[in-house]
C-alpha cells in the first residue's frame, strides 16, 4: 500500500525540515516547496492528500494559496492546515476556516 503523500509549504526551511522529519518517520511521502507558487506548480506532479500551509510567506501567502486551491475544485479540494505565527492565531481561526483551511496550528 502507498504512503499517503503530503506537501508541506513553507518559506523557512527550519520549519520545512521539523515537519516533513515528523510526517516522514510516521510514515508519510513528504514534499516540501519554499512558496505558495511552488506549491501549486507541484500539485499535479505530487498529487497530495494532505497540504500543510504556513501562513506568512514571500510572493503568496498561506490563506491565498489554499483559496487558490480551493477554487481550482475537485480533485483538489483536499485537506489544507496552516502553520501560521502565534500572533496570527485570532486571524486564523476566521480566515483559516473560510479558507478551506481545516485545523489551524501552531508553529512547531
Amino acid at each position: 500500500m502507498p504512503c499517503p503523500k503530503v506537501l508541506v509549504v513553507d518559506d523557512s526551511r527550519t520549519v520545512r525540515t521539523i515537519v516533513s522529519r515528523s510526517l516522514t518517520s510516521a510514515g508519510y511521502e513528504v514534499t516540501c516547496a519554499t512558496d505558495g507558487q511552488e506549491a501549486l506548480s507541484l500539485l499535479e506532479s505530487v498529487c497530495p492528500q494532505l497540504i500543510v500551509l504556513d501562513i506568512e510567506m514571500p510572493l503568496m501567502d498561506g490563506y491565498d494559496v489554499c483559496q487558490a486551491i480551493q477554487e481550482m475544485g475537485p480533485p483538489w479540494s483536499l485537506p489544507t492546515g496552516h502553520l501560521p505565527y502565534k500572533h496570527l492565531q485570532p486571524r486564523v481561526g476566521i480566515t483559516g476556516h473560510t479558507n478551506g483551511c481545516l485545523h489551524p496550528q501552531a508553529h512547531p
